[in-house]
């Protein structure tokens, strides 16, 4: 009887137009596992990220393999992937992600492959962090833009410095 959740849709009668943001600075790899079991438990048909471009405290990109399930869903996940990660480096501790503040489709191809995540983000006080994710096909269209995509560090995890390597 007590709500867990809570969503507000409006369907667009046109494409919006969307841009590509321009993918962050000084981006630098990532040491160890990506799909660790802890941060990143997914199983194989939703470990979409099939390249991390690099992470910086402004943001990451990756790029995403959708395959092996269905193609919006990967898509989406890999984005909330990508937030995970960066918000492990930007606060430090293991997060899950709690909201979403919009979704919009763009005219981009999910078949024009490959994808590129661009994740833009900003912390929000020493536990949350705050992103967008725009994800842009092969030739270069954006598919779609996840705004607002909110990360909280879990209370029980605080990380010590994550390894990066340039």
């Amino acid at each position: 009887g007590t709500p867990r959740y809570a969503a507000r849709a409006s369907v667009a009668t046109e494409t919006p137009e969307l841009e590509a943001p321009a993918e962050p600075a000084d981006l630098a790899g990532l040491e160890g596992a990506l799909y660790d079991g802890s941060l990143l438990f997914h199983g194989p048909k939703l470990q979409v990220i099939s390249k991390l471009q690099g992470l910086a405290d402004g943001g990451a990109v990756a790029e995403l393999t959708v395959d092996a399930c269905p193609p919006d869903v990967g898509m989406v996940d890999g984005a909330l992937q990508l937030a995970l990660l960066w918000t492990r480096k930007a606060l430090r501790g293991r997060s899950l992600p709690m909201a979403v503040q919009s979704y919009r489709r763009g005219p981009g191809s999910l078949s024009e492959g490959p994808l590129k995540a661009i994740l833009t983000g900003a912390t929000k006080g020493a536990d949350r962090g705050v992103s967008n994710v725009t994800i842009v096909d092969g030739a270069g269209a954006v598919v779609a833009q996840i705004d607002g995509v909110e990360t909280v560090v879990r209370p029980d995890d605080t990380q010590p410095a994550v390894g990066a390597t340039p």
